[in-house]
């Protein structure tokens, strides 16, 4: 029993330590690629350049111009604001101040459209 414990332990050893044998050398250049391409932080790093790069892109949109569309339309038919939408159109006649007219108007619409276009005065 002693002799199959004796061969058992001294042919581990022996596998370990053959095991130990196959180091593989690098030169500094493949030690230096390795090392750059499993780095997390160089790749973080390479994407907030990449993020910095975009965003000083976008401050060339300051100097286009910059065109806004925009429509609004609304009803009502409550006295005070028939009234205010109508002195708004600077469509009011003598008939619209009667009072029946204004304590009980009929629906009352205001549209309003309008189109801008922004340039920047200093277009460098």
């Amino acid at each position: 029993m002693k002799t199959i414990l004796l061969i058992f332990v001294v042919s581990l050893i022996s596998y370990a330590s053959w095991s130990q044998d196959s180091a593989k050398h690098l030169s500094l250049q493949e030690a230096i690629t390795a090392s750059t391409s499993n780095n997390n932080a160089i790749k973080l790093s390479a994407l907030d350049e990449q993020i910095a790069r975009a965003k000083f892109r976008q401050t060339d949109a300051i100097l286009l111009p910059q065109a806004n569309v925009s429509y609004t339309a609304s009803t009502t038919n409550s006295p005070l604001n028939a009234f205010g939408f109508r002195l708004q159109q600077r469509s009011i006649t003598a008939a619209d101040f009667n009072p029946k007219l204004l304590n009980n108007p009929s629906a009352t619409s205001d549209f309003s459209a309008k189109f801008e276009l922004q340039q920047p005065l200093l277009n460098v």
